[in-house]
């Protein structure tokens, strides 16, 4: 009786030790996009007032489905190399700007007075950087993009 209680402890410990090493292990998705919603900063940037749109998970998966597409036909770098600035524009006609960022620019680095990184609170206006930056406009209501602009190198 006293060895099935040991053996039971045992089991017990080697199966919370098993458990807790590969909660451990799972690693969290580093944040690949952010939604640019300062409608201040977005009127500088575009030069008007824009109504702006909530993305849902389901638009956001398409999106997604879009830029690789988008990443495959133009011999781009691979998704994951890149962070991306989004901006939902539109009521009726749902569009969505989006900056492409490569991970290995310095501008993701560049903080705010207030110690924010500035990719994820303001559009970047790059120039040259050849295809470490790009953008597009999206049409989510026809899943067809437009307005492709991949920067040219100086």
């Amino acid at each position: 009786m006293l060895y099935k209680s040991y053996l039971i402890i045992i089991s017990s410990l080697l199966l919370i030790s098993c458990l807790s090493t590969k909660i451990q292990s799972v690693k969290i998705k580093e944040k690949q996009y952010v939604v640019i919603s300062d409608k201040e900063n977005l009127e500088w940037y575009f030069g008007k007032k824009m109504e702006m749109f909530d993305i849902s998970s389901n638009q956001l998966e398409n999106v997604e489905i879009i830029l690789r597409k988008i990443i495959n036909s133009e011999k781009l770098r691979p998704f994951e190399n890149y962070k991306f600035q989004y901006v939902c524009i539109g009521l009726d006609a749902k569009i969505i700007f989006i900056q492409a960022i490569c991970n290995d620019s310095n501008f993701l680095e560049s903080k705010d007075d207030k110690g924010n990184l500035l990719w994820e609170k303001e559009l970047s206006i790059i120039a040259d950087g050849g295809n470490c930056y790009w953008a597009v406009k999206i049409n989510l209501n026809d899943k067809s993009y437009f307005d492709l602009n991949i920067n040219t190198s100086s």
